[in-house]
């Protein structure tokens, strides 16, 4: 939404239009009850909600060099679809028109048709092409032209842009980015599902080896007692006598299947 920091006279002393004088030390008054508040910018004093474009704030009324006093103002006017900021840039609307309430109204004699408004109670001030107080004024503020323009902000990452093409491109990659960061992060997983089997498939085989040498070991120490136990121990010669002490008195042969043994011959056979 399009707006503009406004500035200008609000009010000064003097007889208006509509036969209101307004006394400097009444304006004083007044614009020390307003410190602290806002009040509503509209046109043609027209106070109704759909009137209402901007808000402003009286300062601290002076003396100018006219030696009348006045009360400036200053705030911010908004576009409403009528064109009143370029009506205000170009110079189209200049004057305002303080909406206010007094006290009580008195008149300096009998005669006069002039009243002063006593106990001053400003309410809103309103853009106008006729003021009732000549030397009002409503400006530009800072008479640099400044205007706020439309923001296109991304409500993500609060990036801002100059047009709506460009921020409907900038969600456009948002949303790209948002689409390949689940594929990422399922290649990522996948990677470490695969390192994880690695890994299993590792420890495993060391497992295995393991396993593999403790068995290995078990069949050595088996084949070492086999042979053990299948190796002709050495015979000493005191076997020796004992084994031929035993076949005295036997005929002791050979044949193809091996050695056997006779029965005992006769003590009178014997050799």
């Amino acid at each position: 939404m399009a707006r503009i920091e406004v500035k200008g006279i609000a009010v000064r002393s003097g007889v208006s239009k509509n036969n209101h004088k307004f006394l400097p030390e009444e304006l004083v008054k007044a614009v020390d009850r307003s410190i602290g508040k806002t009040y509503p910018l509209i046109k043609d004093h027209d106070a109704r909600t759909d009137n209402t474009i901007g808000r402003i704030t009286f300062g601290m009324a002076n003396v100018d060099g006219s030696g009348d006093t006045i009360v400036p103002y200053h705030g911010f006017a908004i576009e409403d679809g009528s064109n009143i900021l370029s009506k205000i840039q170009e110079g189209v609307i200049t004057e305002v028109s303080i909406g206010a309430h007094a006290e009580r109204m008195v008149k300096e004699s009998e005669d006069s048709i002039e009243e002063i408004p006593i106990g001053i109670h400003f309410a809103e001030l309103s853009t106008t092409p006729t003021p009732a107080v000549d030397g009002t004024m409503l400006t530009k503020a800072s008479i640099q032209n400044t205007i706020v323009k439309e923001a296109f902000t991304c409500k993500e990452c609060g990036k801002e842009f100059e047009s709506k093409e460009q921020l409907t491109k900038h969600y456009e990659i948002h949303q790209n980015e948002k689409t390949e960061e689940p594929k990422m992060t399922e290649n990522k997983q996948e990677q470490s599902v695969k390192v994880d089997y690695a890994a299993e498939l590792s420890r495993v085989q060391e497992e295995l080896a393991i396993v593999k040498l403790e068995q290995a070991k078990k069949e050595l120490d088996s084949a070492k007692k086999t042979i053990m136990e299948n190796t002709p121990q050495p015979i000493s010669t005191a076997n020796v006598n004992s084994t031929r002490n035993a076949f005295e008195g036997y005929i002791v042969a050979r044949d193809e299947d091996g050695m056997f043994i006779s029965k005992k011959l006769p003590t009178s056979l014997r050799f």
